[in-house]
């Protein structure tokens, strides 16, 4: 086994808490899937950022499937997405695949000394790169097992607007893509409409439009699917 593979440690929501929001380093916490494509190759990439902050940060991986409420408290909307956390606050954001050199120059702590300068290029011992604020994220005030938006099942519409259509249906992973499990319905207004019972977590969906597939602009995200095609996405909680 690959030595590296070690230094990444497997979390959920059972020991979130004292894992990243508790830790006394610095944590990168990677939101992946097993389906995702990008996470893949994200892997590999996430052993040598792990090698290279060896003793100084952690690095963690969550299975956003396995624990869907970690995903929606943090709002967790394509994957892969990196959460870099210092004190159990996130200070930075990475959305979808990153060299190393880009993950460690954008989670690069407040103070430098976070990361060993000999585990750092060059260029990067004289960079000053403060934690970002757009992205930032409360920790939970409560232990984060305390919080549980996990219930059954929740009913959600789906709309498409094409009109001119002579057919539309809602293909996704809740009716395993068949074409004719779940055709939409014409509204007056030319609006195409479904409604199903989901149950909690992510769900990846397309519009099947007369025949051909179609992204939901109104879709909480996009992500793509085992045969690494384009989907959206949908948070139901």
């Amino acid at each position: 086994m690959n030595a590296n593979k070690t230094q990444i440690v497997e979390i959920g929501e059972a020991n979130f808490e004292s894992a990243v929001l508790k830790s006394k380093q610095p944590v990168l916490v990677a939101f992946c899937a097993p389906w995702s494509h990008p996470c893949h190759i994200l892997n590999s990439v996430l052993n040598e950022v792990a090698a290279a902050c060896a003793g100084i940060a952690k690095v963690a991986r969550v299975n956003a499937d396995d624990n869907p409420d970690l995903s929606l408290w943090y709002a967790i909307q394509s994957i892969p997405t990196l959460l870099y956390f210092v004190n159990g606050t996130v200070h930075a954001k990475v959305v979808g695949t990153a060299s190393k050199e880009a993950i460690l120059a954008k989670l690069q702590p407040v103070s430098t000394a976070a990361f060993p300068n000999p585990s750092l290029p060059a260029q990067m011992e004289k960079m000053k790169i403060m934690p970002t604020t757009t992205n930032k994220t409360s920790s939970p005030a409560a232990p984060f097992q305390h919080y549980s938006a996990r219930q059954n099942h929740h009913q959600v519409d789906f709309f498409c607007q094409t009109p001119d259509a002579a057919k539309v249906a809602l293909i996704g992973d809740f009716n395993r893509w068949q074409p004719g499990a779940c055709p939409m319905h014409q509204m007056p207004d030319g609006c195409w409409t479904a409604s199903l019972e989901l149950s909690h977590g992510y769900h990846q969906y397309l519009f099947l439009v007369d025949g051909k597939p179609m992204l939901d602009p109104s879709a909480t995200g996009e992500t793509r699917n085992e045969r690494n095609e384009p989907v959206s996405l949908i948070a139901v909680s």
